[in-house]
């Protein structure tokens, strides 16, 4: 185990004291290693149920056609952080996931197609919902239901040069540069960091991890 998912582990272990269901929010730049972290940990902790805030993206088109109407480069940075996520649905689930108990149904984005046609299930008898994204404390739709914050702290360098390389092993040729002016990648660079001097995620927190 890694020490990164061992000092996560460690914290909801500490959290999960209490008898009430809770929601751990974890936070961080795109590539930091959110998803790698969460994933396995429900076996480490049976009582996890691990959540993906893009599962709630928008369709695809439906964002694509916002992006592409933008006046300017600002106008798409602020699609990129406020318009991606349904955040009104995601909230639901997370208030629904602390008053519900068994087994429920929910229509996701499937992220393969861009389509929201992902039916799946979710077990809400788990005591503890750990959900991962960037933007995550910016809401307080979702913020204000986060009863932990969890902020992966890197190096933003290193955090792209690690998503470029996966990138460029999904897509091969199909690859899309972040030199471009108009890729997403760069304008989420630049709203991540009017992010962070803005709402200061990292005070949010109530776990900073160094990566």
């Amino acid at each position: 185990m890694n020490n990164s998912k061992k000092i996560l582990l460690d914290s909801i272990s500490s959290w999960e004291r209490s008898d009430k269901k809770i929601i751990v929010g974890i936070d961080g730049y795109s590539g930091a290693g959110k998803t790698t972290l969460i994933e396995g940990i429900e076996n480490e902790n049976k009582n996890i149920l691990p959540i993906n805030r893009d599962d709630f993206a928008i369709p695809h088109k439906e964002f694509w056609d916002k992006f592409e109407k933008a006046k300017d480069e600002q106008e798409k940075i602020d699609i990129i952080v406020d318009q991606t996520i349904n955040i009104g649905e995601l909230a639901d689930f997370l208030r629904k996931f602390k008053k519900e108990n068994g087994k429920i149904s929910w229509n996701l984005r499937n992220n393969e197609t861009g389509i929201k046609n992902d039916l799946r299930s979710f077990d809400f008898s788990k005591k503890i919902l750990v959900i991962e994204g960037i933007f995550l404390f910016k809401h307080d739709k979702v913020s204000k239901l986060l009863d932990k914050k969890v902020f992966l702290n890197i190096n933003q360098e290193l955090a792209d040069e690690r998503r470029r390389k996966r990138e460029k092993e999904r897509w091969g040729d199909d690859y899309f540069p972040d030199t471009h002016p108009n890729s997403a990648y760069r304008l989420t660079r630049i709203g991540f960091n009017q992010y962070l001097e803005k709402f200061n995620p990292r005070k949010q927190a109530d776990l900073v991890i160094d990566l």
